[in-house]
């Protein structure tokens, strides 16, 4: 009788422990979500600081701020549009000649 008691417990004890165990992984997981989202965040303030930088260089030496967004409108204004060429070209590899009777 005492085995079933152990046996009947052990089963509770498990199913606690393996949520316990599930809350902490889920925890882990969420640290390191957090931590790649606030490492993201960073990267974009400092690419948005690096664009702002050189934009602010580009102006002071008389350049354009954005040199393909003046292309693409002054494109735009000559009426020329982007065309996409696409070039096929079949190579013969083996050649070979049946005679049927």
């Amino acid at each position: 009788e005492e085995q079933k008691q152990i046996r009947k417990n052990l089963r509770e004890y498990s199913k606690d422990f393996e949520e316990a165990d599930r809350i902490a992984d889920d925890q882990e997981k969420g640290a390191v979500v957090e931590e790649r989202r606030r490492m993201l965040s960073e990267w974009l303030a400092w690419r948005e600081r690096e664009t702002e930088e050189l934009r602010a260089e580009r102006r002071e030496i008389g350049l354009p701020e954005d040199p393909e967004a003046e292309k693409v409108a002054k494109d735009e204004a000559d009426g020329k549009e982007d065309a996409v060429v696409e070039e096929i070209m079949e190579e013969i590899l083996d050649e070979t000649e049946e005679v049927m009777p």
